[in-house]
């Protein structure tokens, strides 16, 4: 078993095959847990350049709809402290995020982004994906 396993129990690490070799990426996965999100947003790696983050709770996001925040003295307190105000606005709307995704723009895995899913999202988007809403042309 990883260190990082043992350390972090509810982190999901993310897995790419590449000529039929499944492994398991440093940075990238998910959890339901917020708590685990930080701790593992606190032993993030040194390579990490930016970590895009939500900023509120539509569905569709534009880019002000999100910040990306660059490494730097205190960036790592600054995209916890982020994820918590998004996470109270869902609560506050009556939703509870069940998983919380960092995730990867490249396989250095420098670049990151987090993604917050609610019941609510997910319902949205299979009805959009059935066409409940009518056709999307």
């Amino acid at each position: 078993m990883k260190l990082i396993n043992i350390v972090l129990e509810n982190w999901i690490p993310d897995t790419s095959t590449f000529n039929g070799v499944t492994t398991e990426k440093e940075v990238a996965g998910s959890t339901d847990s917020k708590e685990e999100l930080f701790k593992h947003i606190d032993n993030l790696p040194d390579t990490v350049e930016s970590i895009k983050v939500p900023l509120n709770t539509k569905s569709f996001k534009t880019s002000a709809d999100q910040k990306v925040i660059t490494a730097s003295p205190g960036f790592k307190q600054e995209v916890k402290d982020s994820i918590d105000k998004v996470v109270g606005e869902y609560e506050g709307e009556g939703m509870k995020v069940h998983t919380f995704t960092l995730n990867s723009f490249d396989y250095s895995e420098t670049n990151l982004y987090i993604d917050l899913r609610t019941k609510q999202g997910d319902d949205f988007g299979k009805a959009m994906s059935r066409g409940d809403y009518g056709s999307l042309d």
